[in-house]
């Protein structure tokens, strides 16, 4: 059995996207006061382009009945590849979120494990200042049963 795969990925890179909350929360099934666009705010790429969008608690990323048909209209007209929906609220304290990925664009409806995005996503928060720590965990794929753990490195000139 594989305990951890390490990845080594491009620099961040981050670009301010306008974004519809009202229809971002349809394709989520969610209410737009569910969604903290403080952080879903920008595009957000350490090689492929993802969409973070912050959600309130891990009962409404519990909660999200994606309309994936909607969910890849919305990545085109933006020019990403997948939604990467977390909360600050964890089932480990010391994790920095928890997150769930759609990526209908790459054929995937719901992906357990999604390093780049993981990446992509803490180099961000990183980059806003939410955080000071050079090595975070996040926790993914726990709704779906499938419980993965990223260990995201941004002590080095990549991300790991």
């Amino acid at each position: 059995m594989i305990d951890r795969v390490m990845m080594t990925q491009q620099k961040p890179v981050f670009e301010p996207v306008h974004i519809d909350q009202t229809l971002l929360a349809d394709t989520l099934g969610i209410h737009k006061k569910d969604i903290r666009m403080e952080f879903s705010s920008h595009r957000v790429s350490t090689g492929l382009f993802t969409l973070p969008v912050c959600v309130s608690s891990y009962a409404i990323l519990k909660s999200i009945i994606p309309d994936f048909q909607g969910i890849k209209q919305f990545c085109e007209g933006i020019n990403v590849g997948s939604f990467h929906v977390f909360t600050f609220d964890t089932l480990d304290s010391s994790s920095l979120y928890h997150a769930r990925n759609f990526a209908p664009m790459y054929g995937v409806l719901e992906d357990p494990v999604t390093g780049t995005a993981n990446g992509a996503v803490t180099s961000f928060l990183f980059h806003q200042g939410v955080f000071k720590e050079k090595q975070v965990v996040c926790e993914q794929g726990d709704i779906m049963g499938r419980s993965g753990r990223m260990y995201v490195d941004l002590s080095k000139s990549n991300v790991q």
